[in-house]
């Protein structure tokens, strides 16, 4: 289930980055068009993935699994599908452009690849993207990110929109045609924080440098396991009808809380209530004695805290007024050697 809960774009004539620390490399994006039934994409497709995977792991390429089709196929890749085209699969695509993968010429495809990767290394970038993914006790993955104008782009030399998309990439056992049994997928394309498939308008023909757009989304109910996750931002452009690479940045995803035991017992929930406070409900099996809550901010900077002074089992409730600027908080509750943390948009 997608649950979009927060779009904050602003513009600062600033670096301030608020705990996103934006990359100013120019990023590569490896994107292959692929499908679970296909017996190419599971031989030398797989091959070539895997090079990939190994060649370039310590360096600014983000790679991405497109399912257009079969059981890993969702909405979301249909629509990649449908911008960069190729009427079979495996295709790997470099940007937006077909790099002519096949069986006999894996090796030569990889020397390419280091040699644009290399290139993009010497190459200043015109914006960077800074990501910060965290998934909380209740399966509610919250990202931060920030997009930073690095050099101006003229809108004379340039008419082209540019958007960011914000992306979920999983690595997941599933089966493969030309594999036997389940197998591990990695970087699978599965869903975007956004509503749209290519992300939202940052600016149309011309960008200023110093410029900082704030972005921040959550997906609920993830299942998967946080190291198995990773958070890819991506900057398009879109001079025509086609959604073109930009600049991008990927990143893995922590957890805010190391244990969840002390919900088979006591939980809780949050939200800003009307009056603009933020509310904390906990209904508690045992007693509340020695339960303290504190809330903190996307940095781990403590706002607040409160503790329990009535130690009765039961429902109870307590409010956080502050003045707090808009963004993704953090409310944990501890007992003891227990915790549990939930994240709460305050807007």
């Amino acid at each position: 289930m997608r649950s979009f809960i927060a779009i904050i774009m602003i513009s600062f004539m600033t670096s301030s980055l608020m705990g996103q620390e934006v990359s100013t490399a120019q990023w590569t994006l490896v994107h292959e068009r692929t499908a679970d039934w296909c017996p190419y994409c599971g031989g030398w497709g797989w091959d070539l993935k895997d090079k990939i995977l190994t060649t370039f792991k310590d360096k600014n390429l983000i790679f991405l699994a497109v399912h257009y089709s079969g059981g890993l196929q969702t909405p979301l890749t249909q629509g990649f599908a449908a911008n960069f085209g190729g009427v079979s699969q495996p295709v790997f695509f470099e940007g937006s452009t077909d790099i002519g993968a096949n069986s006999s010429n894996i090796s030569t495809v990889i020397t390419d690849l280091g040699a644009v990767v290399e290139f993009n290394d010497f190459s200043d970038a015109y914006a960077g993207v800074g990501l910060d993914a965290k998934l909380d006790d209740d399966k509610n993955l919250t990202v931060n990110a920030t997009v930073e104008i690095l050099e101006n782009v003229s809108s004379s030399t340039s008419n082209s929109e540019y958007y960011f998309g914000l992306y979920l990439a999983e690595d997941v056992m599933h089966s493969q045609s030309g594999k036997t049994g389940l197998v591990l997928h990695e970087n699978v394309l599965t869903k975007s924080f956004f509503t749209e498939d290519f992300g939202k308008l940052i600016a149309a023909g011309q960008l200023n440098k110093g410029t900082v757009y704030k972005y921040s989304g959550t997906l609920s109910n993830i299942t998967n396991s946080v190291e198995n996750l990773k958070v890819v931002g991506i900057i398009w452009s879109k001079p025509n009808d086609k959604y073109l690479f930009f600049n991008g940045n990927i990143a893995n995803v922590s957890r805010i809380s190391g244990t969840n035991d002390i919900s088979n017992f006591l939980n809780f929930t949050a939200f800003q209530g009307e009056s603009g406070d933020i509310k904390v409900e906990v209904t508690s099996d045992e007693s509340l004695a020695g339960a303290q809550v504190v809330l903190t901010d996307n940095a781990g900077k403590t706002i607040a805290k409160q503790a329990f002074i009535n130690g009765d089992a039961g429902k109870k409730s307590m409010s956080f007024r502050q003045n707090l600027e808009t963004g993704i908080y953090y409310i944990t509750l501890t007992k003891g050697d227990k915790t549990l943390t939930k994240s709460v948009l305050y807007q």
